[in-house]
């Protein structure tokens, strides 16, 4: 997709205007005028304080707030003063019932104590374009460290066709966008670009309509230098996708819905910028058509290598539910209903999950595939639960997914393609194995049901073939014994079983010290070594048990995967917990990667499926 480049578009507009009627009231950590709350306005209404860990700044600007007057150099006469007094300031917006009318304000303050501007609620302040403004940008900021935009409608309604976002953040470090109505933009609606540390979250951003053409509600980018850690979540999208080029980038419990150009949500390819993005829990939905690049709309397309796609609930969107060419991904748990609804022509996808290599050096590669679900409703779309577009690709293991839901089979992938693909077979009741290369096993064993018939076949729908093969064809000449198939546990003549629901007590312990009162309760399934676990700590008094925290699961693991889940009780912050050798978990924030550390009543679920030594 197209990257979208902001920076030749900045204007610095430090109109030197005096701000009528403006006060600034300062106060040092810990003070406050007696009787006063927080944002409470005082002297005449046009101040209020804020207590923080440095000295703070709250400017209330007297807007003429008609739908027609340009209030543009008031708002910047009012920056100006309140950069000037130093510290970080907030800028409140006043609540009226009509728009508050700005061209675009282009500020920059190479600041590190920061500007903030907020408005009195989503239904209460309303900044709209003045008309025919000529750059669709209503906050256009740059090198604005610790700042923020909350609390208001940005309407980019009168915009004369210009690609920038509503609002943007460029080169800034801790900017947040949140709890806005972005609504009635051309191109872009919130966007960071080479943004260090940042969240674009509880916003309500929508189009009128959906488009073939281009068009984010949400864009991160990396055009200038590489955007790391950005929290996307909570987001209700309509019209419109989520788009991002970056590193440890976190997208989760997002609304979209409706679009008709890329994918609702998509991940660059970028070697350089876009890796080790987490997409979990989000709802998507009514991806129609085909777009203006040939394209049928996609569920998730996710390029960045090293990601986790899990607990997605896609549906009714024109190509496949996900399509991956990020190597060394984890793709689990998601439901996909009606994809592929384009059902003929080149953009058909027909695919509930396709691994892709784009012959550039971007492959699906070295991903797992595993306890993913492929549904349709009324007979539409999903001809295949899994596909693949070469058969170069290498270490892609797909195994205990359902997709039966699949008009046509659960895969369709070349015949020379190495991949194992391990899956449920409805009709008889049963996981079946596609072997490599379509190739069955040439071993034989005794068939239970006549001691004369042997077993010389499985195909990759799992149908068994038998013969009655003279004693010198087996292997073990001369003695008439087969040998049996690799047993292990939870297996039965070299076949995984199913093992039902299980409870089992996971040790807790912290990496230094010792924990005072912590319960901890878990339940796993298993087929054959396919184990999927739920936990649940309660950290009552965590006693000197004060740095990262290790959870012990079932078994030791071969390999390494991820358990994803929340912290519910104190912090709610989401946690992904990387599995090595041996059997322990220890979680981290999946925001900074930082070691989760437990504080008194903190209570952590964490679920997730690996492959047991």
């Amino acid at each position: 997709m197209r990257k979208w480049f902001v920076a030749a578009c900045i204007l610095l507009l430090f109109t030197p205007v005096f701000a009528a009627n403006v006060t600034i009231l300062q106060l040092p950590q810990g003070t406050a005028p007696t009787g006063v709350e927080p944002f409470e306005t005082i002297q005449g209404g046009h101040s209020a304080y804020l207590t923080l860990n440095q000295m703070v700044g709250i400017v209330n600007i007297p807007l003429v707030c008609d739908g027609s007057t340009d209030n543009h150099d008031l708002i910047v006469a009012a920056y100006n003063t309140a950069v000037a007094a130093g510290g970080h300031t907030v800028l409140k917006f006043p609540a009226s019932s009509q728009s508050c009318v700005t061209s675009t304000l282009s500020l920059q303050t190479n600041r590190t104590d920061g500007v903030s501007y907020q408005g009195q609620g989503k239904s209460s302040t309303t900044l709209k374009l003045v008309s025919g403004s000529s750059m669709c940008a209503i906050f256009l900021l740059r090198y604005a460290d610790n700042t923020s935009v909350s609390d208001m409608t940005l309407d980019g309604s009168n915009c004369s066709a210009n690609s920038n976002p509503v609002v943007v953040c460029v080169q800034c470090t801790n900017a947040y966008v949140e709890n806005n109505t972005i609504i009635n933009f051309t191109t872009l609606g919130a966007a960071l670009n080479s943004v260090q540390t940042g969240a674009i979250r509880n916003n309500d951003i929508s189009r009128p309509t959906t488009t073939a053409a281009e068009s984010q509600a949400i864009s991160v980018s990396s055009t200038l230098s590489t955007s790391t850690n950005i929290d996307i979540s909570g987001n209700n999208v309509q019209n419109s996708i989520i788009e991002v080029n970056g590193k440890y980038t976190t997208i989760v419990r997002n609304i979209v819905n409706g679009s008709g150009f890329g994918a609702l949500i998509a991940i660059d390819v970028d070697a350089a910028n876009s890796a080790y993005a987490t997409i979990v829990g989000n709802n998507l939905s009514n991806g129609v058509g085909t777009d203006v690049n040939g394209v049928a709309v996609l569920g998730i397309e996710n390029g960045a290598p090293y990601s986790t796609i899990g607990s997605n609930t896609i549906n009714n969107v024109a190509g496949a539910g996900i399509s991956n060419f990020g190597s060394h991904s984890t793709i689990s748990g998601n439901t996909i209903n009606n994809c592929g609804t384009v059902t003929s022509g080149p953009s058909q996808n027909p695919y509930g999950i396709i691994s892709v290599d784009d012959g550039l050096g971007h492959t699906g590669s070295n991903s797992s595939i595993t306890g993913n679900f492929v549904a349709n409703g009324a007979g539409n779309g999903c001809l295949y639960g899994y596909g693949e577009n070469v058969a170069a690709m290498t270490g892609i293991e797909v195994f205990a997914n359902n997709f039966e839901g699949a008009l046509t089979g659960p895969f369709n992938v070349n015949s020379a393609s190495v991949t194992r693909i391990w899956y449920y077979d409805q009709t008889y009741n049963r996981f079946n194995d596609r072997n490599a290369g379509d190739v069955t096993g040439t071993t034989v064993v005794p068939d239970a049901g006549a001691s004369n018939n042997f077993l010389t076949g499985i195909t990759p729908y799992g149908v068994i073939t038998k013969a009655q093969p003279a004693v010198g064809n087996l292997s073990g000449v001369g003695t008439g014994v087969a040998p049996a198939l690799g047993n292990g546990a939870n297996t039965t003549g070299g076949f995984g079983v199913y093992t039902a629901p299980t409870t089992y007590t996971p040790t807790v312990v912290p990496g230094s010290g010792t924990y005072t009162t912590v319960t901890a309760t878990g339940t796993y399934t298993a087929v054959g070594k396919l184990y999927c676990v739920n936990v649940t700590v309660t950290y009552t008094d965590v006693g000197t048990g004060t740095t990262n925290t290790n959870i012990s699961l079932p078994t030791n693991v071969a390999g390494s995967t991820s358990l994803s889940g929340d912290e519910t009780a104190v912090t709610g912050i989401t946690l992904i917990a990387y599995t090595g050798s041996g059997n322990y978990i220890a979680p981290r924030s999946s925001v900074t990667s930082a070691p989760f550390v437990p504080a008194n009543g903190a209570v952590i679920v964490l679920s997730g499926c690996y492959i047991s030594s």
